[in-house]
């Protein structure tokens, strides 16, 4: 879509004069800390936890049509051992489980580009120290089943991998007055309990050595035939909880470090403007041409100054001529890009991030990451993300630059492992995103967060247009 330098200047003149570019930080419980349960809704807070240095084998660099295709069978993993491989992005977002009888409260990072939900044995030896939050004692629970099942999942390319095996077991999202309480991070107190009872489900454990990650998943990609009846979201639209298979997410910017998930609803008071309706597209990879993961096809990508000036990193059609030739999501119409939940920042592909990284000339590679000035985090330029005439979203440096536990900083994006380009936690800092499993669409705004005195909460309906075109409060 041509640019129109005037209308930008007047876009960023207005994000910038109101304040709509930096979250609010509110003084008292920030709205979405709060667990909410109403008709057709049910808010959970995301719980911010540091991530840690994790072992790792070395990478098989698999293509993710391999990895759906065999999503329901076992795949041998490598007894071989691997580096220590330190994740400076530092944060990533979990949910509260309650799982077995009497309920064990266990908490799972939200993973939009998986389908298998699974947390940890409480028994085995660690691999990486892994929290007491994230595990699951079977010798506790008196429903717990085992179905005879084992499955290896591989993540990021084949960077990490867990393998787990399938039990059936009483599962509640958000936390029982019986479980355990969440911990109070960040200074952020989160309240509760409220807890959605799912019945019994089908989900994996796996032993702590049996895996180089360092925490639990919640499943939310979509899944495979045979797994919808233990699928999240179609047991909370049978039991009544939701009206239709549809999510909001809501991720705050890195001074705060909040979030929630709001199954079957939106919330007006965390973003601003129009909710903008963007069409999934088929999984590029997928041989049978599957919806598998919430893609969405971004057509241009540029980086703005204060006047509205700037320069174009990625238009659709651009390119190297070999692009589309190596790689499905490259298209004429622009780049196929997965929203990750559990991913911590862009993973772009080469050509892309070659064009970044030229507006970033003090960058240097570190691992597999970009080492960057930490002034940059105070530079007034934002990175414009458009999805063709659907919908535009505007990421400051201050949340695109990441600052680790060290004061190192660093960039918001890297090389994409293997063919899937990712838009991960760098980018739903400024974007407000629903996600409509039924009708095939993510609905995105400029996140803000806001105090209004009022409730924003709107329930999802069920059949076409379900998720309502509705402004932000902020």
């Amino acid at each position: 879509m041509p640019s129109r330098p005037l209308a930008m200047k007047s876009i960023l003149a207005g994000l910038l004069a109101f304040g709509l570019l930096v979250h609010a930080a509110p003084a008292d419980v920030p709205t979405e800390n709060k667990t909410v349960q109403q008709p057709g809704i049910l808010q959970l807070p995301l719980v911010p936890i540091a991530r840690k240095s994790r072992r790792v084998e070395p990478p098989i660099l698999l293509d993710t049509a391999e990895e759906e295709e065999t999503a329901n069978t076992t795949v041998k993993k490598r007894q071989v051992e691997g580096k220590l491989y330190p994740d400076l992005t530092q944060i990533y977002y979990a949910v509260a489980l309650s799982i077995g009888t009497p309920p064990q409260r266990v908490l799972a990072d939200i993973d939009t580009a998986s389908s298998l939900t699974w947390v940890f044995d409480s028994s085995g030896t660690s691999r990486n120290s892994v929290d007491p939050d994230f595990v699951f004692d079977k010798l506790r629970s008196q429903t717990l089943v085992p179905v005879g099942q084992q499955t290896t999942q591989r993540y990021g390319g084949g960077y990490w991998f867990v393998t787990a095996n399938a039990y059936m077991d009483e599962i509640a999202l958000g936390r029982t007055s019986a479980s355990s309480p969440l911990p109070l991070l960040f200074s952020n107190p989160i309240s509760g309990p409220v807890a959605a009872a799912l019945g019994s489900m089908k989900f994996g454990i796996a032993a702590q050595q049996d895996s180089n990650m360092d925490r639990p998943l919640v499943g939310l990609a979509f899944p495979h035939d045979s797994e919808r009846p233990d699928f999240i979201l179609d047991r909370m639209v049978d039991r009544g909880v939701i009206n239709s298979r549809a999510f909001s997410v809501y991720i705050s910017d890195q001074r705060i470090r909040t979030g929630s998930i709001l199954f079957g609803g939106i919330d007006r008071t965390m973003y601003t403007g129009a909710l903008q309706r963007v069409p999934m597209i088929p999984s590029p990879l997928s041989r049978k041409g599957r919806f598998t993961r919430p893609t969405v096809q971004m057509s241009r990508l540029s980086i703005l100054e204060p006047t509205g000036s700037g320069a174009v990193i990625f238009d659709k059609g651009q390119g190297p001529p070999s692009a589309q030739f190596q790689n499905p999501y490259i298209t004429s119409e622009g780049i196929g890009f997965v929203i990750d939940t559990g991913a911590p920042m862009c993973y772009f592909p080469p050509h892309i991030l070659a064009n970044v990284l030229v507006q970033f000339p003090n960058a240097h590679k570190n691992g597999e990451h970009f080492q960057v000035d930490c002034s940059l985090r105070h530079d007034p330029r934002v990175l414009k993300f458009e999805f063709g005439a659907h919908a535009t979203i505007h990421v400051p440096m201050k949340d695109f630059v990441w600052q680790s536990q060290d004061q190192s900083c660093w960039l918001g994006a890297t090389e994409a492992p293997g063919k899937t380009p990712q838009l991960g936690i760098s980018f739903l800092r400024s974007a407000y995103v629903t996600f409509d499993y039924d009708n095939l669409a993510v609905h995105m705004a400029q996140s803000v967060g806001c105090v209004t005195g009022a409730s924003g909460l709107v329930a999802i309906d069920k059949g076409p247009g379900a998720v309502p075109a509705v402004d932000g409060l902020c």
